[in-house]
């Protein structure tokens, strides 16, 4: 059996996947552009046209993450809430 190339050519095995094509800007089903070219698999078409603000929101949670541990890289802060003795 060859590539899937639209969402009717369903193989029991494998779930539908779509990614977001970083070459052509829009969404394409299974097969496409190399993986390197693009983001996913997502389930759906419409979750891999959202696939840039998807990055955009986990990487801002991801610096803010960074930021907070830069500011207090061992730890100080949560264990003086919790003291060895108490």
């Amino acid at each position: 059996m060859g590539p899937r190339t639209r969402p009717g050519d369903d193989d029991p095995d494998t779930p539908p996947r779509w990614w977001w094509c970083l070459k052509h800007d829009r969404p394409e089903y299974d097969a496409g552009c190399p993986d390197r070219r693009r983001l996913g698999p997502f389930a759906t078409e419409a979750e891999a046209a959202a696939a840039l603000e998807t990055a955009t929101a986990r990487n801002e949670i991801w610096a803010a993450e960074d930021e907070a541990e830069a500011d207090d890289p061992w730890g100080d802060r949560e264990r003086e809430q919790y003291p060895p003795w108490s």
